[in-house]
């Protein structure tokens, strides 16, 4: 992918993304990435 393949829009509700944003979670923490979360993290 290029850089300018990448797109940033700002989302009103992930609902409608939550799988697209599962996988790249698992894909980049499958690839080494360290993630962590600080409270408060509410589910939807």
């Amino acid at each position: 992918m290029l850089v300018s393949d990448v797109k940033i829009e700002q989302l009103k509700s992930i609902g409608e993304h939550i799988n697209e944003l599962s996988e790249l979670l698992i894909q980049v923490v499958e690839d080494g990435a360290s993630i962590g979360f600080l409270p408060p993290l509410k589910l939807f």
